[in-house]
């Protein structure tokens, strides 16, 4: 019975870490997240704000307590100038070549994103 219960314990550790390292964005170290957000144009200020003091104040929380599940949180941010079709080509950037976990921070014209992701 003691070994049955090791045995499927060992397994569901191999299992959750495997899963773990296969999602896109995740290692072992880090999880790597971003978002397309304002830093120029008529929204600068507050795409900064939300950034610099939410985004970035929590994530700093979060890291300087030993992460999640011991892995730090990186952002990656793109400046978009509150243009929707830098917002589309940012997050298509975020997904295909950065490789992001998730995308955070959007703004109110957020489903423009949506036809790209259909």
């Amino acid at each position: 019975m003691i070994t049955r219960s090791i045995l499927l314990f060992w397994l569901v550790v191999a299992l959750s870490v495997s899963r773990a390292a296969a999602e896109p964005g995740v290692s072992d170290t880090e999880i790597v997240i971003g978002g397309s957000n304002s830093f120029s144009g008529p929204l600068a200020y507050t795409g900064e704000q939300i950034t610099k003091f939410g985004v970035d104040l929590y994530l700093r929380v979060v890291n300087d307590a030993g992460g999640i599940h011991g892995r730090k949180v990186r952002t990656i941010y793109y400046d978009d100038g509150y243009r929707p079709q830098d917002s589309v080509a940012n997050t298509k950037k975020l997904v295909e070549q950065d490789g992001v976990f998730a995308i955070i921070i959007f703004e109110d014209r957020s489903l423009s994103v949506m036809p790209w992701n259909t």
